[in-house]
């Protein structure tokens, strides 16, 4: 049986009460992550009292003579365990946007300047999304622009003025999802 029709299988079974479960594995090889279908099936394994090396098959038959109840508890632990790698990515980013703080601070303690870059980005961004905004406009009302480019260079700026936000972010705060 190959694992793809397993996970399907599987999937099949606990659909009714665990949803969240059963739609990564169904989703396993289409565009769901495997360490996704991985916790899903750990999660299930761990709930039937199965070794944590246990088979697919073995999960498959512990899911077919299943009580609802496990079921729903197996869902529940999929989800707390969801949820605390979402803690965890958090905390690293967190960390990072910290450091990068730390180290700034650190720096304008040890020379007693203040970093440039503030300043410099937070005018350079404003005056080239000021600038392309408005250039973009006046081509656009002149006719003088065809559509195409007219949307590229929308894209563009969408892009770039993505990416800048994240810089902002940073100097000023507020660097999260």
């Amino acid at each position: 049986m190959s694992e793809e029709n397993i996970f399907q299988k599987i999937a099949g079974y606990v659909g009714s009460y665990a949803p969240g479960i059963a739609g990564i594995l169904a989703a396993t090889g289409v565009g769901a992550p495997a360490a996704a279908a991985v916790a899903a099936l750990g999660a299930l394994a761990k709930t039937f009292g199965l070794p944590e090396e246990a088979t697919h098959e073995t999960i498959l038959a512990a899911a077919q003579a299943a009580d609802p109840i496990k079921l729903v508890q197996a869902e529940q632990a999929f989800q707390l365990a969801s949820r605390e790698q979402d803690i965890k990515e958090l905390q690293a980013q967190l960390a990072d946007v910290q450091s990068a703080r730390d180290a700034m601070v650190k720096e304008t303690q040890a020379t007693g300047k203040r970093n440039i870059n503030l300043t410099v980005m937070s005018w350079l961004g404003i005056i080239v999304a000021v600038g392309v905004f408005c250039i973009t406009t006046y081509l656009a009302i002149a006719k003088l622009l065809d559509a195409v480019s007219a949307t590229l260079i929308g894209n563009m700026t969408g892009i770039f003025l993505a990416k800048y936000s994240t810089v902002f972010d940073f100097w000023f705060g507020g660097a999260h999802k």
